[in-house]
């Protein structure tokens, strides 16, 4: 069997995964990354960036055949819509192989499985085996998806990844589960005018985001057309004679069934660690997921484990920040990552970006607190995008000014979170946000005016003013 040695071995090319590789190979350490499909994991391929695509297409048709000035019938090529999507993936895919090429990472197609604590055997494609030896290995492997109760037959009870290469757009389709995912599938059929269903069990859509925000959203989906419900939980599927799928729901009212065309599972993450030989190890872990320190390293010294795979939040920007951070921290020092401070993005149209305390969260603290809002609909930037629905929502701390939570339901709110999350990472209070010259016309200006509805200073907008 061939043998190799390296400084570094990842398990895993997604972001925790190729993040972590260039950085140390830009650290100067041989590095070997071993990827079982392929380059990008799941954010790339299966998930972040081919539903921003669809999004995106799905949102230009939506507002075009809604404008005022177009005339006439517009239709549709849903299968230019897949197109695209593949040809960005597949961009995107080059480019990430070529700068792990150039950086000097080793790239090795195949399944990783420990020996011991410093050495994994890699079966290849071709059926034969490499025997890897290093100091240390980044484990970052990603999840696997859940679906029961229900079988999908990826044709009428469908994945995220079945969602995702569909030759023909459904007529109707019921959505299980209202996290980012499911929101944003439903926006997308919706938009290009399919009849969604959006089910929930529990009591509101988007349970990590702030009420509020959550509550605005819901009634946005429903002024789309999307039938929203919630309090229902889906127990079984059942394929009609004419080729239709009855759900059937349990509700506080009762069972309840909706016939749909196809429906879409999601599912529930579940940490990839199987096959690995981590029991040799005795690797400790929670409901499938490694358990890890601060500095994301499990309780075997040397082995680490970033992105979906440490069950620490499911975003592709917290699993690229790990695994930066992770090689910093044996080459250097690296700065600890705050899991307050990581950004939520949900891509509905209008957009979701938050991070930090939730209102709720925040009124189980002990310490007071102020809030500060600004309605799109009193930004004259969201009126010349004709986006006009939607809040800019701060939270912040009554005695000494610091910004304990933002909220933001928004064009392009993914964007704007960044700009939160610049502030609270430097520690910059409702002063420094009211000191800031922002431009004009612009949507940034949110910040300025949430903050001034702090003390009721907003220029554009009466406190108090801010449905919509």
């Amino acid at each position: 069997m061939e043998e190799r040695k390296y400084d570094v071995v990842v398990l895993g090319g997604g972001p925790g995964g190729y993040g972590g590789a260039i950085r140390a190979a830009i650290k100067g350490l041989r590095v070997c990354l071993v990827e079982r499909d392929r380059m990008g994991g799941t954010c790339l391929n299966w998930g972040c960036f081919p539903t921003k695509c669809l999004l995106r297409d799905a949102q230009l048709f939506s507002e075009v055949r809604e404008s005022q000035w177009f005339e006439g019938e517009l239709k549709i090529n849903f299968q230019k819509v897949i197109e695209r999507k593949d040809n960005v993936i597949n961009s995107l895919i080059q480019g990430i192989e070529t700068v792990l090429l150039n950086r000097g990472v080793t790239i090795l197609e195949g399944d990783g499985k420990f020996l011991g604590s410093r050495d994994v055997i890699v079966e290849k494609k071709d059926g034969s085996e490499v025997k890897l030896n290093a100091e240390r290995f980044i484990i970052a492997t990603g999840a696997r998806l859940d679906f029961s109760p229900f079988t999908p037959d990826g044709e009428r009870i469908l994945t995220s990844r079945d969602a995702l290469t569909l030759k023909k757009l459904p007529k109707s389709i019921a959505v299980i589960g209202c996290g980012r995912r499911g929101v944003e599938f439903g926006s997308f059929f919706r938009s290009l005018g399919c009849n969604v269903v959006l089910v929930e069990k529990s009591e509101r859509i988007l349970l990590q985001e702030d009420i509020e925000i959550s509550h605005r959203l819901r009634r946005i989906l429903v002024n789309m057309g999307i039938k929203v419900i919630v309090n229902g939980e889906a127990v079984g599927a059942e394929i009609t004679s004419e080729g239709g799928v009855v759900l059937t729901l349990l509700t506080p009212k009762g069972e309840n069934k909706i016939e749909v065309e196809k429906a879409l599972i999601p599912g529930k993450r579940v940490g990839n660690t199987q096959n690995l030989g981590l029991e040799l190890l005795g690797i400790t872990t929670k409901d499938h997921f490694l358990e890890v320190n601060t500095k994301s390293e499990t309780s075997v010294s040397g082995i680490y484990a970033t992105g979906d795979v440490n069950g620490l939040g499911f975003f592709a920007h917290k699993a690229l920040t790990e695994g930066i951070s992770v090689v910093d921290h044996f080459t250097d020092n690296s700065l600890r990552i705050n899991t307050l401070l990581i950004p939520r993005c949900t891509y509905t149209n209008p957009e979701i970006g938050s991070i930090g305390l939730t209102q709720m969260e925040a009124e189980r603290r002990e310490e007071e607190f102020t809030i500060g809002k600004f309605p799109m609909g009193a930004s004259g930037r969201a009126a010349t995008l004709n986006q006009t629905q939607g809040v800019m929502k701060i939270i912040s701390g009554k005695k000494f000014g610091e910004i304990l939570g933002v909220h933001i339901l928004a064009p392009q709110a993914t964007e704007l979170i960044s700009l939160a999350s610049l502030a609270m990472r430097n520690e910059l209070g409702i002063e420094e946000l009211k000191a800031t010259m922002y431009g004009h016309p612009t949507l940034s200006e949110a910040f300025f005016e949430s903050a001034l509805d702090i003390g009721g200073e907003a220029i554009h907008f009466l406190k108090g003013n801010v449905e919509g």
